[in-house]
């Protein structure tokens, strides 16, 4: 039973640092889109003024949607963690039980 658990704990150790690793990309992606758009509006600074009102309310919901990405993003690492602490659990009652065969 161990055995078969600790495959599937792998498995979805393996997806989670997948999903971090694209996660990481994707934040990435953002500063870059981020920082162009700084530097376009940095010799437009009346045009940057009208389009930071009037869009005022879709960037507050831009700005909520990254702060909820983020703290997905921290409860995702959190869970590889916990995956890795139970794994490693797993191993230590392996060798210790192991010897005469038993989980």
């Amino acid at each position: 039973m161990n055995k078969n658990f600790k495959y599937i704990l792998e498995e979805r150790l393996q997806y989670m640092l997948t999903w971090q690793k694209e996660c990481l990309e994707y934040f990435k992606h953002q500063q870059i889109q981020e920082k162009a758009k700084l530097k376009y509006y940095q010799d437009r600074k009346l045009e940057s003024l009208f389009c930071d009102i009037y869009y005022f309310p879709i960037n507050v919901l831009r700005f909520l949607k990254r702060q909820r990405q983020k703290r997905t993003f921290i409860k995702g690492c959190t869970e590889i963690e916990v995956l890795r602490e139970e794994i490693d659990k797993i191993d230590n009652i392996k060798k210790i039980g192991g010897n005469n065969g038993q989980y």
